[in-house]
């Protein structure tokens, strides 16, 4: 498989996807073009046919330490990607992503994080050093010595703290949009 950083190097290909984009007839002539087969679908420029299509399966993970349960999606195999979607969000909003990284190598887990989708409450007093200890948590509860880990929005924050409190679990940090996290700037 490949590693991580090679597969998001990839180039995007903007002159391709304005050619395609622009080449299109108008609307009340459009015709949809023939399925090509989900493997040889590009980078950006192009979205697979339907991600329903792609075995998921679903598992319930205990978390003792935080007196809790969540949901985590699951799909391929190969080098373990966990992602951390943003607040407000759930597991589902990687759909895409992990349709992609399965076809290509890799194992990715998407758990709803506490208070999202089908997860229970976060406990009170839920903080930041809780949320960063508890992606550590599912590496955990998943069995994973070490991932790579990936954190959208806020999760990138907690991502960010896991990387910085657990370097010795992570594989690689990749931070998506991230929040709460600035430059200081000397003057």
């Amino acid at each position: 498989p490949a590693h991580l950083f090679e597969v998001i190097a990839q180039p995007f290909r903007l002159d391709l996807f304005w050619r395609l984009h622009r080449s299109h007839p108008p609307r009340a002539q459009a015709v949809r073009p023939p399925m090509k087969d989900p493997q040889s679908y590009g980078w950006a420029n192009e979205h697979p046919p339907s991600v329903s299509d792609v075995k998921t399966d679903s598992l319930r993970i205990s978390l003792p330490r935080h007196d809790i349960e969540i949901d985590c999606l699951m799909k391929g195999d190969g080098h373990p990607v966990v992602m951390l979607h943003g607040m407000g969000g759930g597991a589902a909003d990687w759909s895409r992503n992990e349709y992609w990284f399965a076809g290509r190598g890799f194992r990715v887990f998407a758990p709803d994080l506490p208070g999202h989708g089908r997860s229970d409450s976060p406990p009170t007093g839920w903080n930041v050093r809780n949320m960063s200890r508890l992606a550590v948590d599912i590496l955990d509860a998943l069995g994973l010595e070490s991932a790579t880990l990936v954190g959208h929005s806020a999760s990138g924050m907690f991502a960010a703290h896991a990387a910085l409190h657990y370097p010795e679990r992570l594989d690689a940090l990749v931070l998506v949009a991230p929040s709460g996290i600035q430059c200081s700037v000397g003057w």
